[in-house]
């Protein structure tokens, strides 16, 4: 390839920029600059599969990876980004995907791209200059990709490139063209053709005036089309290819050669030319959105309109809904195209596209027989970008305009509904709204799903019945109008009120049914936001080791980065109830950078310090933890006993209870405040009672369960009733081992020496026998505290507790610290 002349080092650097098996790479340079040719080069000895993206089909989403993988079935291409990164990475094994031109590359695409980062060998070109290049760039530079900056040749490759192009020519005519061409390799072979020519506009305008009138036809109808067609329906095509304009795939597809020369060449077209060209395309086309796109090119509005709404009835996804309803909205007049630009935007929130749907809305006047779909959409959009302050102007411009009894008044009620719930955290008005947009939505023959939702929603935060009846009515009103997005944010919101009702085991029944709906309907992102809900449940469950498991394989996945930070949440908080003191607060540090999950960050720090005997350290987190954004009554309410019992552990002031706590699954948060207080003015009755009700009301919530009943037994041995304690700490020790919640487990093992019970030397799974001493401290090792901190637990000289270390791993065989807790913890 001659425009491959003094790229030597570019392939050197191209190939150790790719990398191994899952290198990703970014070409990046200016059009014309050989992108695609040392891509080519540089993999011609590598299985490679080639899709390119097309401007004038940025409509159709994942075309170009479409034309990379045609094999892949049809419904791939119907699935969320997630579903389709998932099928790609099925299919490409160790070939690496090469897409050309990604700055054409529609939304979907480009977060398969991203996605696809770090998971199979990738290749990306993105012309520099391009405005949307630089979306491009960015979001492939954060997933991790390398990138290569591809420049201009240098002087001497580009005078050995003016050589190999055009011969014969003086050292003064060549450094002209060096000049002109400005090192560019395709501007070099262009302007090379005609020495006097002094721009790519006008060499490749007096090499058109050369072609017969077919093939002017025939280069014109493929520089307007953007997109290969096949060699038989475009004239001439032996003279075009041997114009060197124009090049046939292997699959027979006729393109231009370069699309920079097919940009340029398109511009060049005289209006006549391009109606009919146009015309030609349409009816080449066998998709009514590429003909409604040629349609309306041509001036044909009338019918480009009804092929637009073909293609909407077609579409199938929102993303490629959106796209049609836009090329309806511009071929239509008035308030009809008024009316589609409120549809598309629409479409394009229900495809998560809220920045696309602002666009399409801009200009637009909240007046007229549209005001109120448009103020709807508008609030639509608002929600979904978290704009609170719009939010509610939106929806009160709205009902202002909204006709009595229309579809408009019940759907802007439940939005208003949802801005009490959500914003105002006002269950009752929520509530009250939302029962009167479902009897909106009944008399006005609409919809009354999402209404439904909301009013499930209100009735369990204010712990009503017949919440989960009207749940189900709202799924399966949902699923009968087709409508998968509302059917898979009900499902959530049940999930959601089932955990906070205390229901673990149906809320986890319920991310199970919502998985696999949102596998059926390939939406994976959606499966991945069920799957971090089931890992909270499960947490509060009490299934930490499951939950340490998950977590940590659902980290190796490609997740969305809210997701990723909330998986890592989760295994922060496990990791401190099973006494992984280190682990746990190695995911505090990544968070803390997180601005949306500071409070997580100061949460996990908050649990691992209390578990991990380190009570003024835990304490000294609850008021950071507390005021952090983000945080809710029912994060507040979950971490109170715990920061209350290192208080008292520590014998610290107590810290101020919260003024509101929430019931439902932290009903027993109060009661257990209670039992600490009474601990606290030594009322041990008191005590046993209050943590015995804890418990109850604590429910599926196992963890708490099993702290409180230790409580109980602890108040009962500190009011002078060993015998009924050691049975109850007994029955507690062995739940908490099995649980592995080894804190809580070292608490029964010192009420039971505290109450005379002399456990004796404990023989390991390998036959060693600890002493008391050196178990005590091996346990505190397991919580996590130095030896200094055990020295001062226990009341010992620094060099005791050492000693008892070094005698304790010599007996179990354990090499360090860590194998040493790895041994006793049963996790070698």
């Amino acid at each position: 390839m001659r425009e491959l002349l003094g790229r030597a080092t570019e392939l050197e650097s191209f190939a150790e920029l790719l990398g191994g098996p899952e290198g990703a790479l970014l070409v990046h340079g200016e059009a014309g600059v050989g992108k695609t040719a040392l891509t080519a080069r540089a993999l011609a000895a590598t299985p490679h599969r080639v899709g390119g993206a097309l401007g004038t089909l940025a409509w159709l989403p994942f075309l170009s990876l479409r034309r990379a993988l045609p094999e892949l079935p049809d419904e791939t291409w119907t699935g969320d980004p997630d579903y389709v990164a998932t099928a790609i990475e099925a299919a490409m094994g160790s070939s690496v995907l090469v897409v050309e031109d990604a700055q054409w590359a529609d939304p979907a695409t480009l977060e398969v791209l991203e996605q696809l980062v770090g998971r199979v060998r990738l290749v990306v070109t993105a012309r520099r200059g391009d405005p949307a290049a630089a979306q491009v760039v960015t979001r492939l530079d954060k997933a991790g990709a390398a990138r290569l900056d591809l420049e201009p040749l240098g002087r001497d490759a580009a005078r050995a490139l003016v050589a190999a192009v055009r011969g014969g020519l003086t050292d003064a005519e060549v450094d002209e063209l060096v000049e002109r061409s400005g090192g560019n390799p395709l501007f070099i072979e262009e302007l090379g053709v005609d020495g006097g020519t002094a721009s790519l506009e006008l060499a490749l305008l007096a090499r058109c005036r050369d072609l017969p009138e077919a093939q002017l036809e025939g280069v014109a109808l493929l520089a307007l089309a953007g997109r290969p067609v096949p060699a038989t329906d475009v004239p001439d095509v032996p003279g075009l290819l041997d114009s060197g304009l124009v090049v046939v795939d292997a699959d027979g597809g006729a393109r231009i050669r370069h699309a920079l020369i097919g940009e340029v060449i398109g511009d060049l077209v005289s209006s006549e030319r391009r109606v009919r060209c146009h015309r030609t395309l349409a009816r080449l086309s066998d998709h009514p959105g590429d003909v409604a796109h040629h349609l309306l090119a041509a001036g044909d509005r009338g019918e480009a309109h009804a092929a637009a709404l073909r293609a909407v009835e077609q579409s199938a996804t929102p993303g490629e809904r959106w796209r049609h309803l836009v090329t309806a909205a511009e071929s239509a007049d008035g308030d009809d195209a008024t009316e589609l630009r409120i549809r598309a935007a629409e479409a394009a929130c229900t495809a998560a596209e809220p920045e696309r749907a602002g666009q399409l809305l801009e200009g637009l006047e909240v007046a007229g027989p549209h005001g109120a779909a448009l103020a709807l959409a508008r609030a639509t959009q608002a929600f979904q970008i978290g704009d609170w302050d719009r939010y509610p102007v939106e929806i009160a411009a709205g009902r202002a305009l909204a006709r009595p009894g229309s579809r408009e008044e019940a759907q802007l009620l439940n939005r208003e509904a949802a801005a009490a719930l959500i914003m105002d955290n006002d269950a009752r008005a929520a509530l009250a709204l939302a029962r009167e947009a479902i009897d909106l939505a009944a008399r006005s023959g609409t919809s009354s799903a999402g209404a439904k939702g909301m009013a499930a929603s209100a009735l369990a935060d204010l712990e009503e019945p017949g919440w989960r009846e009207l749940f189900e009515e709202s799924l399966v009103e949902a699923r009968a109008e087709g409508d998968a997005y509302r059917e898979l944010s009900v499902l959530l919101n049940y999930t959601i009120s089932l955990t906070a009702a205390g229901d673990l085991d149906e809320a986890l029944a319920q991310v199970d049914r919502h998985q696999r709906r949102a596998r059926e309907l390939r939406l994976l992102k959606k499966a991945h936001n069920s799957a971090v809900t089931g890992l909270v449940v499960a947490l509060y469950r009490g299934d930490l080791a499951s939950v340490v498991e998950e977590g940590s394989r659902m980290l190796a996945e490609a997740l969305a980065p809210g997701d990723r930070y909330d998986v890592i949440s989760t295994i922060g908080f496990a990791q401190a109830e099973l006494g992984h003191t280190r682990e746990a607060l190695a995911a505090a540090d990544a968070l803390k950078d997180r601005v949306s999950h500071l409070s997580n960050h100061h949460g996990v720090r908050l649990h691992a310090f209390a578990l991990g005997g380190q009570p003024e350290r835990a304490v000294a987190e609850w008021e950071p933890f507390t005021s952090a954004g983000g945080n809710d009554t029912y994060a507040i309410t979950g971490a109170a006993p715990v920061v209350a019992w290192a208080a008292y552990d520590g014998g610290l002031p107590p810290p101020p209870r919260p003024e509101s706590l929430a019931g439902g699954l932290f009903a027993g948060t109060g009661p257990e405040l209670d039992g600490i207080d009474a601990l606290r003015s030594q009322q041990y009755d008191a005590a046993r009672g209050h943590f015995d009700r804890a418990g109850e009301l604590h429910g599926q919530r196992r963890s708490a369960v099993w702290m409180c009943r230790w409580a109980a037994a602890e108040a009962t041995r500190l009011g002078g009733d060993t015998g009924s304690a050691e049975a109850e700490l007994r029955a507690v020790l062995t739940a908490a081992r099995e649980d592995g919640l080894a804190p809580l487990v070292a608490r029964c093992e010192r009420s039971l020496r505290a109450a005379g019970v002399h456990q004796g030397a404990r023989r390991t799974a390998e036959g060693a026998l600890l002493s008391a001493r050196e178990q005590e401290v091996v346990d505190l090792v397991a919580e996590g505290l130095t030896d200094r901190e055990i020295a001062t637990r226990l009341a010992l000289a620094h060099r005791t507790v050492q000693t008892h270390l070094a005698s304790a791993r010599r007996k179990l065989g354990a090499d360090n610290r860590s194998h040493l807790v790895a041994i006793l913890t049963g996790s070698t």
